[in-house]
């Protein structure tokens, strides 16, 4: 961590005696679903985590922070391969940021991550929600382990649903497969180290031609080392639609409006991504930047 003067270490003092004291008063809930909620107390450079809600199992994490880049309290979705940021929580107030987190962020939880199989009735007939896909996508391929199975989709940018994803927790390399409910399309995409690829040969127009292609992947020939080289950096935000009823749009059909910001560094943008490499050892969280697929907003 860089050295900082005092003024900034008093600021950080004090938002970190706010926060715990928050924590200890116990107005949140300490248990959603699996789910459960404990400090961090961790300073990662512009960062302040104070406390969050860590799954049992899977290891992801909801966790409550302020950034001093922007000067503002968030709350951040940390999915491993993916990092989503409820924009309704976003403030510099610090009684408005309590307000808004004791409102909304339990309620995100239940219907954003715990309770996935309620997906939008544009998603409810495909054919992924009945797919029986424990023989093409069973729970282990080699060292990946599925994290996502398309009977629990999760929404994504744009209004693409992560129908299946594996990881490779040690590697910190990843495969997500998406349906796209507004282009009615399939594609994918490799991480690592948080760094997306579209491959393109992964985009079909059918559930039988996506189960062709996740056949192979199945088979180790989309697993194996695959260099990719990014595109460059252009800062985007984009639109998804998420279950989440706290802006209700006119239209039955979606519920709320969520914009998430993906970061890339200009030198992460420039490096080739090997689908092998080994996991990080950066200590600061990086949001990357999501490719946007045309057609997509």
């Amino acid at each position: 961590m860089a050295d900082v003067d005092e003024k900034t270490q008093k600021a950080r003092a004090e938002r970190r005696e706010k926060l715990l004291a928050w924590y200890e008063e116990k107005e949140l809930p300490p248990v959603i679903g699996d789910y459960e909620l404990r400090t961090i107390d961790e300073q990662h450079d512009r960062i302040y985590y104070a406390f969050g809600w860590f799954h049992k199992s899977n290891g992801w994490k909801i966790r409550v922070l302020y950034d001093e880049e922007t000067a503002d309290y968030m709350v951040k979705m940390d999915l491993h391969m993916i990092t989503l940021t409820e924009i309704e929580c976003i403030t510099g107030d610090f009684e408005e940021f309590k307000r808004l987190v004791k409102l909304l962020t339990p309620e995100a939880i239940e219907k954003e991550l715990i309770h996935r199989e309620k997906v939008s009735i544009l998603v409810e007939g495909k054919g992924f929600m009945v797919w029986d896909y424990e023989e093409l996508l069973p729970e282990k391929l080699g060292h990946y382990e599925r994290v996502i199975a398309p009977k629990m989709p999760l929404l994504g940018l744009n209004g693409s649903y992560i129908i299946a994803a594996y990881e490779c927790e040690e590697k910190d390399t990843g495969i997500l497969f998406f349906y796209n409910m507004y282009r009615d399309e399939y594609y994918g995409e490799l991480r690592a180290k948080g760094i997306p690829g579209i491959i393109h040969q992964y985009d079909a127009k059918s559930l039988e031609r996506a189960s062709e292609i996740m056949r192979l992947a199945a088979a180790g020939q989309m697993f194996a080392s695959t260099e990719i080289t990014p595109q460059a950096p252009a800062a985007t935000i984009g639109t998804a639609i998420s279950s989440f009823p706290q802006k209700t749009e006119k239209s039955s059909l979606i519920s709320r409006e969520t914009r998430m910001k993906y970061d890339m560094s200009p030198l992460a943008s420039l490096m080739p991504m090997i689908f092998s490499c080994s996991r990080s050892t950066s200590s600061a969280e990086t949001e990357t930047e999501h490719p946007v697929r045309d057609g997509t907003l």
